[in-house]
């Protein structure tokens, strides 16, 4: 492939020894390796108002050319230039650098690519002869890789969290802006990122996993906004990501900017297609975050100027990407992509920010590529590409492939069956503690006299609680009998004499048989909750997730070299994802649930010590200083990794007053404000516990996935 050779002007922006602004002009002709300096300390004043009074694109950008070429000098040497470069035949690359300065930060709102070549009077930001970018001084000093090859792999993340309205934001259609992704970027090996389920949201953290994996491209949808933040005079780009349940996470330009610039090998080009990131023309560009990234290192950077629409996200910016597949030349396919919105208003909106001096991703086979812009040719060419595969049933029945799963499916049947386990000890906790909560209600509550018309209000106060706690009973019985190892047979039949003693407790309005129905209950419930809850443990142990991306990553590897499609591709980046960030939310969330059970029993044992023993006596005392000890343990560690701030400080404060009052043996004071943390701590522990069950649900759903999509057997 022929590429093209370039001149370069470089049109520099400052400040000058008064209150307005100076221009300096550099030129490099084809084939030399110097930029020579044509003029400098050029006089530019800007009619702010003349600007701001421009109604339509076209009047805005004569506007703007008269006033960047007011002064003769400039415009003789630019005509100069572009005329030398024209009649050779050769093609001319502008770049305008806007040199950093608390005086120049307002030149950065300023529409330059409306710019108009001043003797034509043709657009430069639509010329694929005069190619049109910005650039920023840069600190970082790491010389540029181009990539590899013609296939460089792209991470598209795709955020429209589920409470958007609450920002006030509208929601993004991230599944019809992913089928058109997967149609521009049909050339590249792609993977986009959208949020599936309510497990699954488009994170920062999910986003620089897929990073470091190496990826050449990063293309980015979100909203975002400028936000004036205390301790800074100017604006900051806030963009707005998803958390891992797929709410509303603002995440402070800089920060990512940060993020991004340590990585090994960062994305030589960035697209940011937030919808209002950039802000209105009238906010500070520069801090937008594609100036950021910019000055931060990155190859190129494409951002948007004022408040773009989803609309010309996806079509301009997307026939960008099928253009750039041609030859991998950023600002040519910029011009191209701008060009066919030029009859549009909205055409100039994309900004790029360019330091690849080749304005090349890659490189291609004939050279003529700056040494700093270069990389090593790869050692044979890609082989030709195979009729597409649309479908994992085709790509599971090549050899290669079904080589790499053999290893995949020992450990996933392993998994699988540990899954399986995970499941039912999950759902057996979540029927004991349904019912506990039941057994609460009506042991709080317990007659101490026989008096049978007391008695009988009992009964008839506590029935529906009494039903319901039999029924949650039932459901326990229901589950602990689907129990393939047989070993809950005795927890059973104990659970069938229970309700037979209820029966006959309320058909004889019989306290003592409901009592000797409750400490039996108690007992099985204290017997059984807190071992299932260990057994749960043992098998989040026992998984093993970690062993099973890699034989599909190296799948992965294989599928672009034979013919899948990028929707193909994109599945089984899907799967891999699920499986890595399934495991570590698992983990962690397992873990908390283990220190909230450890909890929960002491605290039981603590509500029924106080219904028991009268306050007074030593006995209780000492035995609630032991308790509260023991609770000590789990409990801090479960306030420190509390995430809700109102929930922390609610459930810390109240374990600093009541730890006071046993330190200080103020009981009375205790038994008075012991029900509200425990209240506290109960509803707390059912949000882990709602969360744990999803996450179980979600991870056995995934399997399920899995073995449908790889054809794999199932386990019962």
């Amino acid at each position: 492939m022929n590429v093209p050779t370039y001149g370069e002007l470089e049109l520099t922006l400052g400040v000058g020894s008064g209150q307005g602004f100076v221009c300096d002009l550099r030129f490099r002709r084809p084939g030399d390796s110097e930029l020579q300096v044509l003029c400098v300390d050029r006089p530019l004043s800007i009619d702010w108002e003349g600007l701001a009074e421009q109604s339509t694109t076209v009047e805005y950008g004569r506007f703007l050319t008269d006033l960047l070429f007011a002064d003769n000098i400039l415009r003789d040497n630019w005509l100069q230039a572009t005329a030398s470069t024209q009649a050779t035949d050769q093609r001319l690359r502008v770049r305008l650098r806007i040199n950093p300065s608390p005086a120049t930060e307002r030149l950065h709102g300023i529409k330059w690519e409306t710019l108009y070549d001043p003797k034509k009077q043709t657009r430069l930001g639509t010329s694929e002869r005069i190619l049109f970018s910005r650039s920023l001084p840069t600190d970082n000093l790491v010389p540029l890789r181009l990539l590899p090859s013609k296939m460089p792999r792209v991470v598209a993340a795709l955020c429209d969290p589920t409470d958007h309205e609450e920002f006030g934001l509208p929601a993004i259609e991230t599944e019809r802006h992913s089928k058109l992704l997967s149609k521009a970027l049909s050339g590249f090996s792609v993977e986009v990122l959208r949020r599936r389920s309510d497990q699954d949201g488009v994170s920062v953290s999910r986003m620089m996993a897929r990073l470091r994996e190496g990826a050449g491209i990063l293309y980015l949808v979100c909203h975002g906004r400028l936000a004036k933040t205390s301790g800074s005079p100017t604006p900051t780009p806030t963009l707005y990501f998803e958390d891992e349940q797929g709410q509303t996470k603002p995440v402070r330009g800089p920060t990512l900017v940060e993020q991004i610039k340590e990585l090994q090998q960062p994305p030589l080009l960035v697209v940011l297609a937030s919808c209002h990131s950039a802000g209105n023309e009238s906010n500070l560009v520069l801090n937008s975050m594609a100036p950021l990234l910019a000055a931060a290192g990155v190859g190129a950077v494409i951002g948007l100027q004022g408040e773009a629409s989803i609309d010309l996200i996806e079509k301009l910016l997307l026939d960008f990407f099928a253009e750039l597949l041609r030859d991998g030349c950023v600002d040519r396919a910029m011009a191209v992509a701008r060009t066919r919105r030029a009859d549009g208003e909205d055409w100039w909106r994309p900004v790029l920010y360019l330091r690849l001096s080749s304005g090349l991703l890659w490189a291609p086979s004939e050279t003529g590529i700056p040494a700093t812009d270069r990389v090593a040719p790869a050692a044979s060419p890609a082989p030709e590409r195979p009729t597409a595969i649309t479908s994992f049933d085709v790509l599971l029945s090549y050899p290669p492939v079904k080589e790499e799963l053999r290893e995949f499916k020992v450990y996933f049947q392993e998994n699988y069956k540990t899954v399986v386990l995970l499941d039912w000890y999950k759902e057996l906790h979540d029927r004991l503690q349904r019912a506990e909560e039941f057994y609460k209600i009506i042991n709080g509550g317990m007659p101490l006299n026989q008096d049978r018309q007391f008695v009988a209000n009992f009964f008839d106060d506590r029935q529906d609680a009494l039903d319901s706690m039999n029924d949650k009973l039932s459901h326990v019985i229901e589950h602990l009998q689907t129990d393939s190892q047989k070993q809950s047979d005795g927890v059973v039949s104990e659970l069938v004499d229970a309700a037979r003693l209820l029966q006959e407790a309320k058909q004889g309005l019989d306290v003592d048989k409901l009592d000797r129905y409750m400490r039996k209950v108690g007992r099985l419930l204290g017997k059984t909750i807190s071992p299932s809850n260990t057994r749960l443990q043992d098998q989040v142990r026992d998984l093993k997730l970690q062993q099973l991306p890699e034989p599909l990553r190296r799948v992965l590897t294989l599928a672009p070299e034979l013919g899948a499609t990028i929707e193909v591709q994109s599945e089984l980046r899907d799967v891999i994802a699920r499986l890595s960030e399934r495991h570590l939310g698992l983990s962690a969330m397992s873990t908390e649930h283990d220190r909230w059970q450890q909890a929960d029993n002491v605290l039981r044992r603590i509500a029924e010590l106080l219904r028991a023993e009268r306050v007074e006596t030593t006995q209780f005392q000492e035995d609630m200083e032991e308790y509260w000890n023991e609770l000590g343990r789990p409990m801090r560690p479960i306030i420190a990794h509390i995430s809700d701030p109102k929930d922390r400080s609610e459930i810390e404060t109240r374990f600093g007053e009541l730890s006071k009052s046993v330190g200080s043996g103020k009981w009375l004071d205790f038994r008075r404000d012991f029900r509200t943390f425990y209240t506290l701590c109960g509803k707390r522990f059912v949000k882990v516990d709602e969360s744990l069950k999803a996450l179980c649900k979600g991870l056995s759903g995934d399997f399920h996935f899995i073995a449908g999509k790889l054809k794999l057997k199932p386990i019962e």
